[in-house]
């Protein structure tokens, strides 16, 4: 076996064209640039609204509540009641652009709450809402 005798050089040189102090500096910048400051450094103006009965009453009455039981009774506003007399509630002018919620027990049929919401939707009621625990 031969070996090779010609002769190596003895350092390679290698040239970084960033130094390490850049690499570093724009690390910083990137950090710097990301970081979400916390709420508490964000300036708040300490408000105390003050209590309005008015205001209850009126956010009170601008939603309408269907509950519906496992049996599948149905209660507007707490007021028990059928299907059919439902459609024609929800269909008054006076319900006209207000909330549904509608509160549905989770041993109920999907079709029953389906129903109501199709009840809703034939009445033109968009903002309708199911309340969750």
């Amino acid at each position: 076996m031969q070996f090779s005798t010609k002769p190596r050089d003895e350092e390679t040189e290698v040239r970084v064209p960033t130094s390490l102090i850049d690499v570093i500096f724009l690390l910083l910048i990137f950090f710097m640039m990301t970081y979400t400051f916390p709420d508490i450094y964000k300036r708040k103006l300490d408000v105390k609204l003050p209590q309005a009965k008015a205001a209850d009453v009126e956010r009170a009455t601008k939603k309408l509540v269907v509950e519906m039981d496992a049996r599948g009774r149905i209660a507007l506003n707490g007021e028990e009641m059928t299907v059919a007399v439902l459609e024609e509630r929800l269909k008054r002018p006076e319900a006209k652009g207000r909330t549904v919620v509608i509160k549905a027990d989770e041993r109920l049929s999907h079709g029953a709450v389906t129903q109501v919401l199709g009840i809703c939707r034939d009445a033109g009621l968009v903002d309708v809402a199911i309340a969750v625990r």
